[in-house]
């Protein structure tokens, strides 16, 4: 089988997940970016929403395609943004090896697969990333390249400096963790400043190119960040977060003993790779550890309530590339460390595959289909549902419900406005993978409620559904 053959495999494995794991329901987080793209009367207007969940480029986006489009449309950014991903790692790796095991590696990562295929800044902020990491890789070698003719290599630093300035200005409009990545290229820069002869001469090069990336980072702070208004969320610890995102790097369990241990085994093989890095090329190695601290000493210095697993996605992109290389080069030389490498990377596809297998199945909740059930099996013309959390819930009735029939009418009442005899359904919601609502529920009215279906989600994104009905009705359609 050709090289071309098997990297288009790659491709399309990458493609194909991405696509079918962007095909469900949106979940609160899409829907709420969707109702604040509502909110503004042109796209030039989505920096005035002071909102930690406004991605700008991701509400920008949302505000073109309007009120009314489709949900795949809305994640079409997101799932382009994680394939071009994997295509550019691809392209730019120096071997064919390289290429197929970054490819492999990256495009089944489940934690890749799940945010470049929802609605939201995510995706497109490590594409980004990526374009400006090449970028800054070509600006920082090219005096080392005596192959390349000086006029060719001057055109060539000009269009890499220019490439590198842009990818930064969009990453930071995508989503304002990239800070992490741009205070990582500063250290790599630096790193690589303290070692050139002619220093005044560097550094001017370096400013050039570094300079601007500065004053847009600053300026996005002091405009934008520092007035977003934190919207809210399920409190977790520090630590169950971080653990959760070490082993969210290798496609691990968010929680319990095997996340523990799929946990330490990513940091094992951070370190190992970091250090064979750093014997190939110090000033790389050094941007790696600078990217994968980052977000530890901003949650040292400016701690974030909520706390998610999310905010790690770019350094955890980035250790994937570096563990990939780390793989490669194992896999080149023969003995048990080849063999080591080989099952390593068997084992981390099958791991990340089975996690992405059951986002496609269970996707991030089934609200359209709850909704829809409850229709089909109430009587009327109208249907009043209450729940156990007036935004979340409210909000995603309101964008689903559109979707479906306008018979019989879907009312959501939120709580203190209940009918004296209750709504005719209750719906209680968990953010856990794993949800066990009760059989019966009581209102604070003394009416009663039993269990009619539950809705689950794959859990990182997305939200469970309980579903009650007012002992008044009959039963719903199993989901």
């Amino acid at each position: 089988m050709s090289l071309r053959v098997r990297l288009a495999g790659v491709v399309a494995l990458a493609a194909g997940l991405r696509i079918l794991a962007s095909l469900n329901d949106l979940w609160l987080d899409e829907v709420w970016s969707w109702s604040l793209a509502q909110k503004v009367s042109s796209v030039s207007d989505v920096l005035t929403i002071h909102h930690d969940n406004n991605h700008p480029l991701n509400t920008a986006w949302i505000r073109l395609v309007g009120a009314d489009g489709n949900g795949w449309l809305y994640r079409l950014p997101a799932v382009v943004s994680g394939l071009l991903f994997v295509v550019v790692l691809i392209f730019f790796r120096r071997e064919a090896l390289h290429a197929q095991v970054a490819g492999l590696v990256t495009g089944t990562s489940f934690v890749l697969v799940q945010y470049s295929s929802e609605a939201r800044g995510y995706g497109p902020a490590t594409l980004f990333a990526l374009i400006a990491w090449q970028s800054l890789k070509v600006l920082e070698t090219a005096d080392s390249r005596p192959d390349i003719p000086t006029g060719f290599q001057r055109w060539r630093k000009c269009g890499a400096g220019l490439v590198y300035v842009v990818s930064v200005f969009l990453g930071m409009l995508a989503h304002a963790t990239f800070l992490f990545v741009l205070g990582a290229f500063w250290v790599h820069s630096l790193s690589i400043l303290v070692t050139r002869c002619r220093l005044l001469r560097a550094t001017v090069q370096t400013a050039s190119y570094q300079l601007p990336t500065l004053v847009a980072a600053l300026a996005f702070v002091w405009l934008f960040a520092r007035h977003l208004e934190i919207g809210g969320g399920d409190s977790q610890s520090v630590g169950h977060v971080m653990l959760s995102a070490l082993s969210l790097v290798l496609g691990g369990p968010a929680s319990g003993a095997f996340a523990f241990a799929t946990g330490a085994i990513s940091v094992c093989l951070f370190l190992t790779a970091v250090c064979s890095e750093f014997r190939r090329c110090p000033h790389q190695a050094l941007f790696f550890i600078a990217i994968a601290v980052a977000p530890f000493v901003w949650v040292a210095v400016w701690p974030p309530n909520p706390f998610y697993e999310r905010y790690f996605l770019l350094p955890m992109a980035f250790s994937l590339i570096l563990i990939s290389e780390w793989l490669a080069n194992l896999i080149e030389n023969k003995g048990f460390g080849r063999r080591l490498a080989i099952v390593t990377l068997i084992a981390l596809v099958i791991l990340n595959v089975s996690r992405d297998v059951r986002l496609i199945a269970e996707g991030r909740g089934h609200y359209r289909q709850a909704l829809q059930d409850i229709q089909n099996a109430s009587t009327g013309d109208r249907v009043v549902i209450g729940s156990d959390h007036d935004f979340r819930n409210s909000l995603l009735v309101e964008y689903h419900r559109r979707q479906l029939p306008d018979r019989p009418t879907i009312e959501y009442v939120r709580e203190g406005r209940w009918p004296g005899n209750g709504p005719d359904w209750v719906i209680l919601h968990d953010t856990a993978e794993t949800f066990n609502p009760p059989q019966g529920i009581e209102d604070a009215a003394g009416n009663l409620y039993d269990r009619e279906a539950v809705y689950g989600h794959s859990g990182l994104s997305g939200m469970s559904w309980a579903v009650y009905r007012n002992r008044r009705s009959a039963s719903l359609p199993s989901p």
